[in-house]
């Protein structure tokens, strides 16, 4: 397609945008000017077992036309079923507003709302270029009607944007013909090394203790996640922590999960050791990160579940925190450094690396600045460029024309 005077116009639809750091990607690709983005997010939806409502950003939302939409799904108790059962009961008559020349559906191939707007889109005579997220990792045959709903996308997807090389390949053997991997980013505003006047007036509202050196976890309190060996591996460093090569070290852990017990008496048998913060909405998560002198990213592989990206991964990165993290799925492409991977359910070779990067200021400096250059490439600005290239060549294959 050539790109001439008249843009394309874009509906994105996703029910993360439902916060400001999930519309980074549409209000960057709004701000290049090569697309009209038009944005459908969820007037509420429910997250951590709560109920969560649209959350305006004026600064972000300006440049991007946003319809916030009642949902309507089965499995409102359920966050999984959630996200792959809901549809957007004004899907028709937002099509007839918008008339897309593209469709990109940040969901699941299997999910019902990927599948109804495609649907719909046909049912109204529309030809968009149909664009697809996917984070499955894993290879999956789903139970009826989730099956049928993923062949038919898969029919119909003029392209795929997995978010890692994994994903892509379990998309190939489902039979996608084209797959481009685009992985999850991060807002450069909101998640970068604090200035000298951002360091002081965050000092004045942190809780950052002194004389320790701050073990970071923040995300799901579960077994995938690697909490039984991150309470391992802060067992080990306990040992010696008293002893002159070694600092005192604090864990710190935020977030909600099946394991939240574990870590709550953990937590009271360690008082001032380790604490336990609980859930956190995303719009806290860069100050909380900033607590950490070293993020711990220990998760395991499971049956049907691994690593997808880590996007807490990058962001840590791109606020100046090193991360130290297993080799499940994708952690160790994303840490972009071997010396800072190590081997699944290894508390010992965690805490290796742990103590090193306590005890060896020029090693910690080094990778401090290593992340920062790194977790650059990763930024919602240069995942837009990649982006919008992507949605262009999808309306080429797709043989959409702009007038």
């Amino acid at each position: 397609m050539i790109r001439g005077a008249m843009k394309p116009r874009v509906l994105l639809v996703s029910h993360s945008a439902i916060v400001p750091g999930y519309r980074c990607l549409a209000s960057r690709m709004a701000q290049r000017g090569n697309l009209d983005i038009s944005l459908v997010a969820p007037r509420t939806w429910i997250e951590a077992n709560s109920q969560q409502s649209y959350i305006e950003a004026p600064d972000m939302d300006d440049s991007i036309r946003i319809m916030v939409e009642r949902t309507f799904c089965w499995g409102l108790r359920n966050r999984t079923a959630r996200n792959v059962t809901h549809i957007y009961p004004r899907t028709l008559s937002i099509l007839d507003e918008v008339k897309p020349h593209a469709i990109y559906l940040v969901e699941e191939p299997y999910s019902l709302v990927t599948s109804s707007w495609i649907w719909a889109s046909s049912m109204m005579g529309l030809s968009p270029a149909i664009i697809v997220f996917s984070g499955q990792s894993v290879f999956k045959t789903y139970p009826f009607p989730f099956n049928m709903l993923e062949r038919y996308v898969l029919s119909k997807t003029h392209m795929f944007l997995p978010v890692n090389n994994d994903v892509a390949g379990v998309l190939r053997l489902k039979g996608a013909s084209r797959t481009r991997v685009v992985p999850l980013g991060f807002d450069e505003n909101s998640f970068r090394v604090l200035t000298e006047n951002d360091k002081t007036s965050f000092s004045e509202n942190s809780d950052c203790s002194k004389g320790y050196f701050n073990i970071g976890f923040l995300g799901t309190i579960s077994r995938q996640k690697g909490i039984p060996e991150l309470m391992q591996t802060f067992e080990i460093l306990k040992k010696n922590a008293h002893s002159d090569e070694n600092p005192d070290f604090r864990l710190i852990v935020v977030g909600e999960g099946e394991l939240r017990d574990q870590v709550k008496s953990a937590e009271v048998q360690n008082p001032g050791k380790i604490s336990f913060r609980g859930f956190i909405p995303h719009s806290r998560v860069p100050d909380c990160l900033r607590e950490f002198d070293l993020l711990v990213v220990p998760s395991v592989d499971m049956d049907n579940v691994r690593e997808q990206l880590g996007r807490v991964i990058i962001e840590a990165m791109a606020c100046g925190i090193p991360v130290v993290g297993s080799n499940s799925g994708e952690i160790g492409r994303v840490i972009g450094n071997p010396e800072m991977v190590v081997p699944q359910r290894n508390p010992d070779a965690l805490a290796t690396v742990i103590r090193k990067m306590a005890c060896d200021r020029d090693f910690y400096e080094a990778e401090r600045v290593r992340t920062i250059a790194w977790a650059r490439k990763f930024s919602w600005s240069a995942i837009a460029a990649t982006v919008e290239n992507h949605l262009f060549d999808a309306m080429d294959i797709a043989g959409v024309r702009v007038r």
